[in-house]
């Protein structure tokens, strides 16, 4: 079962939000969990800057369902390895490409919740759109 899943990214507009490092992200959706998937591949050019909003598709081998939490995990490699994300927001659109077009989940960091090397965290969708 192949599930094709879209992703929206929001970078703060804060001194220093960006990251080189690598981002990785685990689904936890109402039919299971993901592994850990490396979203940097996803989006085309540089990454997580400042300012910058990345958006992209990707499939995964499982159908999760809608998303309800994700757990966020930095590698902190590379100088500058802090991030200060706004926002992530996870729809899931086609499951064996079938159109199912779930609600866009939305994952909020809020203010000053900086992800450091080598940090994880948990978020719960703050809204569904």
């Amino acid at each position: 079962m192949k599930t094709q899943y879209h992703i929206i990214v929001d970078t703060t507009d804060q001194h220093m939000a960006g990251t080189d490092s690598n981002i990785f992200i685990v689904l936890y959706g109402e039919h299971g969990t993901s592994d850990e998937i490396r979203i940097n591949s996803i989006f085309k050019g540089n990454a997580f800057e400042r300012n910058h909003l990345d958006e992209g598709d990707f499939y995964v081998n499982e159908d999760y369902g809608d998303i309800h939490k994700i757990r966020v995990r930095s590698d902190g490699m590379y100088a500058g390895s802090e991030w200060l994300c706004s926002y992530i927001k996870i729809q899931r659109i086609k499951v064996d490409g079938e159109k199912v077009n779930g609600p866009v989940m939305k994952f909020s960091f809020g203010p000053n919740n900086w992800l450091k090397g080598g940090d994880e965290k948990i978020f719960t969708a703050t809204s569904q759109e």
